[in-house]
């Protein structure tokens, strides 16, 4: 993954959750990431 910015996703909050081999064609590889989200919930 030395081509993709990674520490720049890890610094700005997000997560890598997968790696899919051969997406783009032969040798190119995509990543899933995501950020977490936080939910709180009100009792009114």
């Amino acid at each position: 993954m030395r081509d993709y910015a990674y520490k720049f996703y890890q610094i700005i909050g997000l997560i890598i959750v997968g790696v899919m081999p051969d997406t783009n064609l032969l040798g190119k590889r995509d990543i899933w990431i995501t950020k977490k989200i936080i939910v709180f919930l009100v009792e009114v």
